[in-house]
């Protein structure tokens, strides 16, 4: 697309110009809100390389300045602002700060991304912007909150609903929930499945010192609603020594339960704490495993989980509103925080694994979530919050 047209004349017009605000850093840091923004960012460069200019603002303490980015990210500006590194406080301040730095560049629309930074939603339509605003599940469900962090997101959802141009949910069946509480329109575009593919090379799984097809694959932050307690007990219940519970990624912020889970992993010589890995590590394990595993307690539309049906994993997530309606296989659920029978599932798939394990096709279920159409949905959205 070689820009925006103006209806009446047919002349060209700019580019839409966007910033997005709310993520960490676009490259480097761990999470599903940095992955989606990453994932839009590259399809929109690459659907629309004449019709959009994206400036992404970043928290600098997650900034590595020597990082290198993939040749589509030059098109993109990234812009580092401070911010305190505190689980309370950085995310607002920081998107305080890149509300007013809006305020004083004036993109066409500002994206804000997830719930907490929607409480600025008020503060930039203020400033005259025009907000598009991603909820990216209900953070307040998870358990590391307290009771003022829970208000304050629920407020921001709510503020989200009541005063962005346009608003986009990424898990299947929440449009119409928040539909029905707040009466605002969101649209569902899901998180964008990433370009992986079934690997064959071994060499994470020699430094690990884990078989291929015998050991089950965690991926994702150590914090209480990821439940990987859960996921050491049902090992625990199993017998079969050769198999081992692969526990890959940390958290940003040291907390109470990552050294509960880290002492109990030291208990079991089965469970191996791989730590935050980059992606192509993640793709070999993916590969490679057993059994992917999911038993969180609450979930949006997981980009692990994504990743592991792209090269064909065999999976196993807990019974979720946002993962049942992706309508998988019976079997490939279980009840979150029923130890026994995660361990009953995980024995199942023990039985009949082999090595080197059998990819499973998915690609029914992942003609949705290409990139491109991500992005396509996206750009059509910020047309919509522009024309009103």
């Amino acid at each position: 697309m070689a820009g925006r047209m103006n209806k009446t004349n047919g002349a060209q017009q700019r580019p839409i110009r966007v910033t997005m605000l709310g993520l960490r850093a676009l490259f480097g840091a761990q999470g599903g809100i940095e992955t989606h923004a990453r994932d839009v960012s590259q399809g929109l460069l690459e659907a629309f390389p004449d019709g959009v200019q994206l400036e992404v603002i970043e928290r600098q303490p997650y900034v590595d300045p020597n990082r290198q980015v993939p040749e589509w990210a030059t098109k993109l500006a990234l812009k580092a602002i401070w911010s305190p590194r505190s689980t309370g406080a950085e995310a607002i301040v920081h998107t305080l700060l890149g509300v007013l730095r809006a305020g004083l560049t004036r993109p066409d629309i500002l994206h804000i991304h997830g719930i907490g930074p929607a409480l600025l939603t008020p503060l930039a339509r203020l400033l005259g912007l025009r907000v598009v605003v991603t909820h990216h599940g209900q953070d307040y469900a998870r358990e590391k909150w307290g009771a003022f962090a829970r208000m304050m997101l629920k407020t921001g959802e709510r503020f989200a609903a009541r005063f962005a141009n346009e608003r986009i949910v990424i898990a299947p069946g929440l449009d119409a929930q928040l539909l029905a509480m707040y009466g605002s329109q969101f649209h569902y575009v899901p998180n964008a499945a990433p370009a992986f593919t079934r690997g064959s090379q071994t060499h994470m799984l020699r430094a690990l010192n884990i078989e291929a097809g015998a050991y089950v694959l965690h991926v994702g932050r150590i914090v209480p609603e990821k439940r990987q307690l859960d996921l050491i007990q049902a090992l625990a219940q199993l017998p079969d020594a050769r198999w081992k519970l692969v526990l890959a990624g940390g958290n940003d912020h040291p907390n109470a339960y990552e050294q509960l889970v880290r002492s109990a992993a030291r208990a079991d010589k089965r469970v191996v704490m791989a730590g935050v890995l980059p992606p192509a590590d993640i793709n070999q394990l993916l590969s490679h495993t057993g059994l992917f595993v999911l038993p969180s307690t609450h979930e949006g539309l997981p980009i692990s989980l994504l990743e592991a049906m792209a090269v064909g994993a065999p999976v196993l997530v807990s019974h979720l509103p946002s993962l049942d309606a992706l309508g998988l296989p019976a079997e490939c659920y279980a009840d979150a925080e029923n130890v026994a029978q995660w361990a009953n599932a995980m024995r199942e798939r023990m039985a009949v694994a082999t090595n080197p394990p059998q990819a499973v096709d998915w690609s029914p279920w992942m003609a949705a979530f290409s990139i491109d159409s991500v992005a396509r949905q996206t750009f059509a959205i910020y047309e919509r919050a522009l024309a009103h």
